[in-house]
Protein backbone atom coordinates (compact mmCIF):
# COMPACT_ATOMS: atom_id res chain seq x y z
CA UNK A 1 0.00 0.00 0.00
CA UNK A 2 0.96 3.61 -0.55
CA UNK A 3 -0.27 6.99 0.47
CA UNK A 4 -2.71 7.25 -2.45
CA UNK A 5 -6.27 7.50 -1.19
CA UNK A 6 -7.78 6.30 -4.44
CA UNK A 7 -6.27 2.80 -4.36
CA UNK A 8 -8.84 1.59 -1.83
CA UNK A 9 -6.12 -0.10 0.16
CA UNK A 10 -6.63 2.00 3.26
CA UNK A 11 -3.13 3.44 3.20
CA UNK A 12 -4.04 6.27 5.56
CA UNK A 13 -1.24 7.38 7.85
CA UNK A 14 -3.49 6.68 10.85
CA UNK A 15 -3.51 2.93 10.11
CA UNK A 16 -0.44 1.33 11.68
CA UNK A 17 0.91 -2.20 11.70
CA UNK A 18 1.64 -4.07 14.92
CA UNK A 19 5.23 -2.83 14.85
CA UNK A 20 4.06 0.81 14.97
CA UNK A 21 4.82 1.53 11.34
CA UNK A 22 2.43 2.68 8.65
CA UNK A 23 1.90 0.65 5.51
CA UNK A 24 4.75 2.55 3.87
CA UNK A 25 7.13 1.67 6.73
CA UNK A 26 7.16 5.11 8.40
CA UNK A 27 7.16 4.89 12.18
CA UNK A 28 4.43 6.81 13.99
CA UNK A 29 5.56 7.61 17.56
CA UNK A 30 2.13 7.07 19.13
CA UNK A 31 1.56 3.77 17.39
CA UNK A 32 5.09 2.58 18.05
CA UNK A 33 4.81 3.34 21.77
CA UNK A 34 1.46 1.57 21.96
CA UNK A 35 2.92 -1.43 20.12
CA UNK A 36 5.92 -1.65 22.44
CA UNK A 37 3.66 -1.30 25.47
CA UNK A 38 1.57 -4.19 24.20
CA UNK A 39 4.67 -6.34 23.74
CA UNK A 40 5.88 -5.52 27.24
CA UNK A 41 2.54 -6.47 28.76
CA UNK A 42 1.69 -2.91 29.72
CA UNK A 43 -1.44 -2.72 27.60
CA UNK A 44 -0.28 0.56 26.05
CA UNK A 45 2.28 3.17 26.85
CA UNK A 46 -0.06 5.98 27.79
CA UNK A 47 1.58 8.23 30.34
CA UNK A 48 -0.35 9.14 33.43
CA UNK A 49 -0.88 12.83 33.86
CA UNK A 50 1.07 14.15 36.78
CA UNK A 51 -0.76 16.28 39.30
CA UNK A 52 -0.02 19.95 38.65
CA UNK A 53 2.58 21.41 40.96
CA UNK A 54 1.81 24.37 43.16
CA UNK A 55 4.07 26.53 41.01
CA UNK A 56 2.32 25.48 37.78
CA UNK A 57 -1.09 26.08 39.35
CA UNK A 58 -0.03 29.55 40.50
CA UNK A 59 1.43 30.38 37.09
CA UNK A 60 -1.76 29.27 35.32
CA UNK A 61 -3.97 31.27 37.68
CA UNK A 62 -1.75 34.35 37.35
CA UNK A 63 -1.81 34.10 33.55
CA UNK A 64 -5.61 33.78 33.57
CA UNK A 65 -5.92 36.79 35.88
CA UNK A 66 -3.60 38.88 33.69
CA UNK A 67 -5.59 37.93 30.58
CA UNK A 68 -8.84 38.92 32.30
CA UNK A 69 -7.40 42.25 33.42
CA UNK A 70 -6.06 43.06 29.94
CA UNK A 71 -9.47 42.33 28.40
CA UNK A 72 -11.29 44.80 30.66
CA UNK A 73 -11.60 48.56 30.60
CA UNK A 74 -11.26 49.36 34.30
CA UNK A 75 -12.61 52.52 35.87
CA UNK A 76 -11.33 53.49 39.28
CA UNK A 77 -13.08 55.49 41.93
CA UNK A 78 -10.67 56.88 44.46
CA UNK A 79 -12.04 57.70 47.88
CA UNK A 80 -10.51 60.72 49.60
CA UNK A 81 -10.35 60.50 53.36
CA UNK A 82 -11.20 63.80 55.02
CA UNK A 83 -8.77 63.33 57.90
CA UNK A 84 -6.46 60.64 59.33
CA UNK A 85 -8.93 59.91 62.14
CA UNK A 86 -11.86 59.58 59.70
CA UNK A 87 -13.95 61.75 61.99
CA UNK A 88 -17.17 63.19 60.61
CA UNK A 89 -17.28 66.84 59.50
CA UNK A 90 -13.55 67.37 60.14
CA UNK A 91 -11.67 68.31 56.97
CA UNK A 92 -7.88 68.48 57.05
CA UNK A 93 -6.93 70.51 53.96
CA UNK A 94 -3.27 69.40 53.92
CA UNK A 95 -4.25 65.75 54.31
CA UNK A 96 -6.74 66.00 51.44
CA UNK A 97 -4.26 67.90 49.21
CA UNK A 98 -1.59 65.24 49.78
CA UNK A 99 -4.00 62.50 48.65
CA UNK A 100 -4.94 64.45 45.55
CA UNK A 101 -1.28 64.95 44.63
CA UNK A 102 -0.68 61.19 44.65
CA UNK A 103 -3.63 60.33 42.42
CA UNK A 104 -3.02 63.04 39.81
Amino acid sequence: GGDDDDDGGGGDSDDADADGSDDDGAVNDDNWAAGIGGLMGGGGAKKKKKAPTLGNTFKTQLTNLANTIFQTDPHYIRCIKPNPRQAADDYDDEYIARQLEYIA
